[in-house]
């Protein structure tokens, strides 16, 4: 996909991948599309973007907890679906999704914490892609992405 750049504000001249993950700073394109701040083919941008980051596919044998505790992001367990951990990460989890990631969930679960999207982005990078390739080269791929939309369960497990 080709990218539009930004043309004013502190990003000016960059694209909302680069923004998002090389600049790390994903609550820029979050926060612009939830208050409406994009125009024309940013708006499109972002929102394909963010469509993107809500359903990022890992592996359909697996389930992803996100856990929080006292308001903040603590962490991720990424457990394939016959472990006997699965039981316990359930319990201890404010979210699970199946076989994919959602980087916005954060923004759901731990609003007051600036760092949580970023803190999820930077794990599911060490865990799922390691050295192999980049997040903006992963997500230039629409390959990545499952045409399904998805989203976390923020129920929490009973």
């Amino acid at each position: 996909m080709d990218w539009h750049r930004v043309s004013r504000g502190p990003y000016s001249g960059k694209t909302l991948p680069e923004i998002m993950f090389q600049l790390q700073d994903p609550d820029y394109v979050l926060d612009g599309l939830e208050k409406a701040e994009f125009n024309g083919p940013l708006r499109d941008e972002a929102a394909e973007l963010c469509r993107r980051a809500s359903y990022v596919p890992v592996d359909p044998d697996v389930v992803v907890f996100y856990q929080v505790s006292e308001g903040a992001y603590s962490g991720i367990a990424i457990v394939p679906k016959s472990s006997p951990e699965r039981d316990a990460c359930e319990r201890s989890s404010a979210a699970v999704t199946d076989g994919h990631f959602d980087f916005t969930v954060m923004r759901r679960l731990a609003p007051q914490d600036k760092l949580a999207t970023l803190r999820l982005i930077q794990a599911f990078e060490y865990h799922c892609l390691g050295e192999r390739m980049t997040m903006a080269q992963f997500f230039e791929n629409p390959k990545n992405f499952s045409s399904a939309r998805g989203g976390a369960d923020s129920r929490r497990a009973a």
